[in-house]
């Protein structure tokens, strides 16, 4: 039996009386937990919006952003140049932009690139010495002061570069190689991972100003012109290769090998192009033209040459009419025009010459105590002229009527030829090389000097026709046996 509470019933309700409350108040508690847990999924509902908002806005940024660049690479060919030709002191070629390049690069002496400075993309893997001597140069190019984006095969590449790329350096990789023996056409074309190919895309998509290759010169040129494309109003690209020449300026020789095959009008525009490359480039404000031929005298040469001296002799300013080959070293002609056939042939044959006479001098120097005594006075001479010749201080050669900077090195170019190659890129994006040799061939308007000279090729054409002798019918003859005799007849004409 249980006991009551002791104390009065007053006394009892009295203890009672805060359990009682105690259990009253326990709803209030709970109340300040559900205000307190609403207001805690209030701020996350809050956070989680707002998360949401910048995720979107993010995205929304991110897709701009990206048809900004895509715009930006559309329109690339004609909006950036206008930096580059103003940059490089070109006044009349600002109104057209063509260059990818925004402002000038700085000056090889300085030892961090800028940012605004011209981007040249070189081919980590082109050449014979690739891809070693292409990354020293490239390292010394960026040490100089140029931005350089190296395209090649990681594994093959990244060894050679240090941990931490330098300022004014990028990588870019690329999963194929095009062999310097494959067929140019068929290699550009089923190898479009190649790191050849792949520069020809970073200047035709913006992201690179200019681009320099020391691999297979057919598929560099044919990954420029298919990739890059041509300045509008140009038919076929040539290749202008400067001759040195110790006692004056540099002859350039155009084509030295990328149009075999020409027209008497493609032969014209290269001597446009060939003049004004000269004009900006070597400071003469009026080079001398010439044709290369047979002879000096006019009417010599091909058929070729005949249809095109006319034009050349009509519309080139300074033309100084047929030359030989004779006049590279001379003091003659300042640009010398040609197809990509010829061209080529004369530049082997010149590089060939060349090295048997530093071979000959070399074995006469060393063929007796005598002669070696006197190579200690001769040879310093002998060893500054030979370094006018040296291919590696002339870099490489323009690709004249792309619509970028393309450089073709040679085969064989060292780490100092690819230095070298990277700041001609360089200062040619900065002189507005693409804008002046587009205005010297079309003056501003695309396309209308074709018809005009294709007008001057028929008045030549005709005038050649007119010009020529009428040749008088040959008698037509056959051997006529006779059948009593069974002899021929002493003429045989019937």
């Amino acid at each position: 039996m249980r006991a009551d509470p002791e104390g009065s019933d007053e006394e009892v309700a009295a203890a009672r009386k805060p359990r009682a409350s105690g259990r009253r108040a326990a709803p209030a508690g709970a109340t300040k937990r559900t205000v307190k847990s609403a207001a805690k999924k209030a701020a996350a509902t809050r956070s989680g919006a707002e998360k949401a908002a910048g995720k979107k806005a993010a995205s929304t940024k991110a897709a701009v952003s990206k048809a900004a660049v895509k715009k930006k690479a559309a329109v690339n060919k004609k909006a950036a140049r206008a930096g580059a030709a103003t940059s490089g002191g070109v006044g009349s070629g600002a109104s057209r932009v063509r260059s990818r390049a925004v402002t000038a690069s700085p000056s090889p002496s300085s030892s961090s690139p800028s940012d605004e400075a011209p981007v040249v993309a070189v081919d980590a893997m082109g050449g014979d010495k690739a891809p070693g001597e292409i990354v020293a140069g490239v390292l010394a190019a960026v040490a100089s002061g140029h931005r350089v984006h190296l395209i090649g095969r990681e594994p093959d590449v990244r060894p050679l570069l240090p941990s931490v790329l330098p300022v004014g350096l990028s990588f870019e990789h690329a999963d194929d190689v095009i062999a310097m023996s494959e067929d140019p056409a068929l290699a550009v074309r089923r190898r479009p991972g190649s790191s050849l190919v792949r520069c020809a895309d970073a200047v035709r998509d913006g992201r690179a100003s200019a681009m320099v290759s020391a691999g297979n010169t057919g598929a560099a040129m044919t990954a420029a012109l298919f990739r890059i494309g041509r300045i509008p109003g140009i038919a076929r690209p040539a290749i202008a290769t400067p001759i040195p020449n110790p006692n004056a300026h540099p002859t350039l020789l155009v084509d030295s090998g990328a149009t075999t095959d020409c027209d008497p009008e493609w032969l014209l525009q290269f001597a446009l192009m060939g003049r004004e490359f000269f004009r900006l480039c070597f400071g003469v404000d009026e080079p001398r033209v010439g044709l290369l031929s047979n002879g000096e005298e006019p009417g010599k040469g091909d058929a070729l040459r005949k249809l095109a001296a006319p034009l050349l002799e009509s519309a080139v300013p300074g033309y100084v009419g047929n030359v030989e080959g004779r006049d590279l070293f001379s003091d003659h002609v300042d640009v010398m025009v040609t197809d990509g056939f010829t061209g080529n042939v004369a530049l082997k044959t010149l590089e060939g010459t060349l090295r048997q006479m530093i071979r000959l001098i070399g074995e006469t120097m060393n063929a007796s105590p005598e002669t070696r005594e006197a190579s200690k006075v001769l040879m310093p001479g002998f060893l500054g002229i030979a370094g006018a010749y040296d291919p590696d201080n002339t870099g490489g050669a323009l690709l004249l009527g792309i619509d970028g900077v393309c450089i073709i090195s040679h085969g064989s170019s060292s780490a100092r030829a690819i230095e070298v190659a990277v700041g001609l890129a360089s200062e040619y994006v900065r002189k507005g090389i693409v804008e002046r040799l587009g205005d010297a061939v079309t003056g501003g308007r695309h396309r209308k000097p074709l018809a005009v000279v294709v007008k001057q090729r028929a008045a030549a054409m005709a005038a050649n026709r007119e010009h020529r002798e009428p040749r008088e019918p040959r008698p037509r003859k056959r051997p006529v046996r006779l059948r009593d005799t069974g002899s021929t007849d002493e003429t045989g004409t019937i």
